[in-house]
């Protein structure tokens, strides 16, 4: 199974664990970095993750999540396809960033673009790649 995580899944971890939602999310998605790790699921970063991370303000949640982040390998490059499609998934009711990095997960032709955030999952099937929630696909597709 090939994975995008947009950025507010790699800051999961890191945030507030007083809340339900957000103590679950981390644990789901701590359980697919370690799946990744061991090799039963491949990771993608791109450019635009690398992007977006160094404009955080905070600098020790930047430095986390940019050495979690290298665990998994090389960005992908911004290529004019991706920028193209990502002008493209904009007009489809998404946020610059977000168009950006579903763009790179349908040019990888990854399976799926794990995301913590409501707004893009409520667009499910606008784009070409499938939008899931870390517990969602934890529960569905790991066995």
């Amino acid at each position: 199974m090939k994975l995008y995580i947009d950025m507010c899944v790699w800051k999961r971890p890191f945030d507030d664990q007083s809340n339900d939602r957000i103590w679950i999310e981390s644990q789901a998605i701590m359980r697919i970095f370690d799946l990744a790790h061991i090799g039963d699921i491949e990771i993608f970063i791109s450019m635009a993750l690398v992007l977006e991370n160094d404009r955080n303000p905070k600098a020790w949640r930047k430095n986390r999540v940019a050495t979690l982040m290298t665990s998994f390998g090389r960005p992908a490059p911004l290529t004019e396809a991706v920028l193209v499609r990502a002008f493209e998934i904009r007009g489809l009711g998404f946020m610059d960033m977000d168009a950006l990095h579903l763009a790179f997960a349908e040019n990888l032709k990854l399976d799926y673009f794990v995301t913590c955030d409501d707004a893009i999952l409520e667009r499910q099937g606008r784009v070409k790649v499938a939008i899931i929630n870390p517990v969602d696909l934890l529960k569905e597709h790991v066995q």
